[in-house]
């Protein structure tokens, strides 16, 4: 049998109805029942000494993270990294989580420089706070905006409230606190904003028994923020009880925050034993009913979000084939795990296309490039061994003889789609042997690489094609004297691997703009060279062929990687 579906809010709105009704009766009756002046003037006392105790309470709060945004922005970790210097990142957060131990669900603490590029925080970054998208407008509530609102660099802490701004994490910000980060000539490197949450401020407060409401209010802003009310937060208007026979004021010392409280006086009302005893009772049915009715609605909705936790931790863990219930009861809930089952089930299929693509794909190209030996190159070659047998003797038959079985024997026996640097180099090295013999004194070559190179991973037939153009397109034609160079350097953790050479050039160097415009052309080989490696490193790699000052310039980067390294993207 199906269980009746009913939407969250209808039970909420049911249950605290429930809740409310007598409590709200009770301190209706006892307003009407009786005012007395005397017992305002004690309220009032009581309400100072509280008030007093309350006000600090939260001065000690803020002095406390004023002091840590301080420690924070006087630190050398974080003043190294804002000015460029070589820092290790996890001293940065060492520190700064250092600095806010203890205070993991009472405040979070943010770094960001002053153009925005470095953002430092002890949970995820507000996009508030980020300079990158912040405009100049004041934004009530943000501490950043009181800096950048009045363009100056403040040498001391700015608190603002923070207008009941949620975090991630679903706590409320009481106030922020902003200290600007300087270097030692006093040139400003970034800031450091401390939120810090009502958590850490409103369980420490005394005055909650003897006050309808308790505000934190900045004069400057004119925005207030309820201690006992956390829902309630902004302009006086939000505050309607507010007014000058129930409120005490407190002023604190920072900036121009005070404490107001609105004195609640029907709590501590005689109304004679017949009320006392009628709202003793009803105040004791209402709390049991309260209690009941909660801790239903807590079990109703726990035990299906535990539930719905724990499945989809699963499935983050990769077991895709898990799918959350749908038959919960509540309308929300069934909505939700039909949505997360359709897009888990999308997402499984994608990964297994995408795998299977890619696997394909990989293959493909694997075969293709180890395949790829050019038929006119050995038919040349063969002509060559033919003619010097017969004019020369054995020696150059000898040479062109042995790099013609290496590069076979690297064709066949290498399977692996990729190679050192070094096998590559090798690789060329004797085609161009061949060739040099082929062309007798018109071919020379230079070959160029670094020895920490050597054993860096590549993918297999990246270099050689490159070299084979630069020969038979760029040398070939020309009857003088010509010269390949193959250079491979290492610098900022990139690869870089040159081919050159010193013949006619590039007939239309436009052609090479795109070079996923070169499927269909006559130069499939370079396609299939920028196709390897957009698979391979996404777009994490530099590819071009163009005009030098004479000749032409082949010029590929890549993620300096041995083997086993995946540094790409």
């Amino acid at each position: 049998m199906r269980k009746p579906k009913t939407s969250i809010f209808t039970r909420l709105l049911s249950y605290f109805l429930l809740i409310l009704i007598f409590p709200t009766f009770s301190l209706t009756v006892y307003n009407v029942i009786a005012r007395e002046n005397r017992l305002r003037d004690d309220l009032s006392h009581q309400a100072a000494l509280r008030l007093e105790t309350d006000r600090d309470t939260i001065m000690e709060a803020m002095d406390t993270y004023r002091h840590k945004a301080y420690v924070i922005s006087s630190s050398e970790n974080i003043l190294s990294i804002l000015e460029g210097k070589e820092s290790n990142l996890s001293d940065v957060y060492a520190t700064l989580f250092d600095v806010m131990k203890g205070d993991t669900y009472l405040a979070d603490a943010y770094v960001i420089s002053k153009d925005g590029s470095i953002r430092i925080s002890t949970s995820i970054f507000p996009e508030s706070y980020d300079i990158r998208v912040h405009n100049n407008d004041r934004e009530q509530g943000n501490v950043l905006s009181e800096v950048m609102g009045q363009n100056k660099d403040p040498r001391s802490s700015i608190i603002t409230l923070g207008q009941n701004r949620i975090s991630y994490r679903g706590y409320r910000v009481l106030f922020s606190i902003l200290r600007s980060i300087l270097d030692k000539n006093s040139n400003l490197l970034g800031y450091t904003i401390i939120d810090v949450y009502s958590e850490a401020v409103i369980p420490k407060l005394k005055g909650s028994e003897l006050f309808a409401d308790e505000i934190l209010m900045d004069k400057n802003s004119y925005l207030g923020y309820s201690l006992l009310h956390t829902d309630l937060a902004g302009t006086m208007d939000k505050f309607p009880d507010i007014d000058d026979k129930n409120m005490v004021v407190s002023k604190l010392d920072f900036n121009s925050f005070s404490l107001i409280s609105v004195i609640n006086p029907e709590p501590f009302r005689n109304t004679g034993k017949t009320i006392y005893k009628a709202l003793s009772i009803t105040l004791v049915f209402g709390v049991l009913i309260s209690v009941i009715f909660t801790l239903i609605f807590s079990n109703s909705i726990s035990k299906r979000l535990n539930k719905m936790i724990m499945t989809m931790r699963r499935i983050e863990n990769g077991e895709l084939d898990l799918t959350l219930e749908k038959e919960t009861g509540i309308t929300e809930f069934d909505t939700l795990a039909g949505s997360f089952n359709l897009m888990v089930g999308r997402i499984s299929h994608l990964i297994e296309a995408r795998s299977e693509e890619e696997r394909k794909l990989r293959e493909a190209e694997r075969k293709a490039f180890e395949s790829q030996l050019n038929p006119h190159f050995i038919f040349n070659t063969l002509s060559t061994i033919k003619s010097l047998a017969r004019l020369d003797g054995e020696d150059k038959i000898y040479t062109i003889s042995v790099e013609l079985g290496r590069l076979l024997r690297s064709s066949l026996t290498n399977t692996s789609p990729e190679s050192t640097v070094r096998e590559a180099l090798k690789l060329c090295e004797g085609w161009l042997k061949i060739q040099k013999i082929r062309f007798e004194d018109t071919l020379d070559y230079k070959i160029d690489a670094d020895e920490e190179t050597l054993d860096l991973t590549i993918p297999k037939l990246i270099i050689q094609p490159l070299v084979e153009n630069a020969v038979i397109h760029g040398l070939e034609e020309s009857l003088s004297q010509g010269c390949v160079t193959i250079s491979v350097k290492k610098h900022d953790g990139k690869l870089e691997i040159v081919v050159l050479d010193d013949g006619k050039g590039l007939d239309n160097p436009e052609l090479f703009k795109d070079f996923s415009k070169l499927e269909n052309s006559g130069h499939v080989g370079i396609y299939n060279i920028y196709m390897r490696l957009k698979l391979k490193y996404g777009d994490n790699f530099e590819f071009s062929i163009q005009n030098g000052d004479k000749g032409t310039i082949s010029r590929i980067v890549l993620p300096a990687e041995k083997k086993g390294d995946e540094n790409h993207e």
